[in-house]
């Protein structure tokens, strides 16, 4: 049976002891474990208050603290003894803390060592990652009845479809029309090819954006992308776009969009370092 008991400050050199047990090789992996430096940080982040010891059979088998914020909770210093691990009990000590929270209807925080296995129990418990900096990686649980979040690279077309639906729902509601639609200009190859290049855009509520470009590097210098350029303008005009939008990297072709008409409005640094983005804008008059 898993329990909870208030901790107090004359726990404070038994909650160390355990916490360099545990923490000693993921620290010493990467080059960080020093004995000052651990008492120095568990000294700053423990408080009684928030502080719990985690008894198992009534035996002492760990730590967690669950402190209250404005407008959630977080949680730290979770740490199990090595003859406690292994058994579902992490898992368990977890689930009590996750249906406090939900009973008080907060969101919880918290973060971890990067490369901790400890990550793999918070994301079965329904923890995102929102974020990490050189050493940690940071996650968020939102309550059980709250929208919960997924984090991935491959949307498929349901939500695709949701999302798209949706939008085009507000839209018409606050402008009384949808006209998205997509707009490409193609490069077919010769003797009747297939496609080897292009552009890619929409149109939506008067712009014209421009999403992507392509060319094969036998096919720049003869003209071929201004034709392209003139061609998406020309379309985006009888479509009734008064403007158009792209962004360019600036080792791509700024200077080609400038050559005909486009004007720089702002710029945001990028990778690789001396890189940066440049979003550009044309007012397509009729002619």
């Amino acid at each position: 049976m898993i329990a909870f008991e208030a901790a107090r400050e004359a726990d404070f050199e038994r909650l160390l002891a355990l916490r360099v047990q545990v923490m000693r090789p993921h620290l010493e992996r990467i080059g960080r474990f020093q004995p000052e430096r651990a008492r120095a940080r568990f000294r700053e982040a423990f408080d009684p208050a928030n502080m719990r010891l985690i008894l198992v059979d009534g035996a002492f088998a760990g730590c967690v603290s669950l402190a209250t914020a404005a407008d959630h909770l977080t949680l730290g210093q979770f740490y199990l003894a090595p003859t406690h691990q292994g058994r579902g009990i992490g898992g368990e000590v977890l689930a009590l803390l996750l249906a406090e929270a939900d009973a008080a209807g907060l969101p919880v925080h918290l973060s971890v060592l990067k490369e901790s296995p400890a990550a793999r129990l918070y994301e079965r418990h329904g923890f995102i990652r929102t974020g990490d900096d050189e050493w940690d990686v940071y996650y968020e649980r939102s309550p059980a009845d709250a929208p919960g979040l997924i984090v991935t690279d491959a949307p498929d077309e349901a939500a695709r479809r949701v999302i798209d639906e949706g939008l085009a729902g507000h839209n018409r509601e606050h402008a009384g029309y949808v006209d998205g639609r997509p707009l490409a200009v193609l490069v077919r190859g010769p003797a009747g090819g297939g496609t080897v290049g292009g552009m890619l855009g929409r149109t939506s509520l008067g712009l014209l954006f421009i999403d992507l470009v392509f060319l094969p590097k036998e096919m720049r210098g003869h003209s071929l992308g201004g034709r392209m350029l003139a061609a998406m303008e020309a379309e985006a005009r009888r479509r009734g776009c008064r403007s158009g939008v792209l962004y360019t990297i600036s080792f791509q072709a700024p200077g080609f969009y400038e050559r005909h008409g486009w004007r720089e409005f702002g710029r945001v640094p990028c990778d690789p370092p001396g890189t940066c983005r440049i979003f550009m804008s044309k007012a397509l008059t009729a002619g």
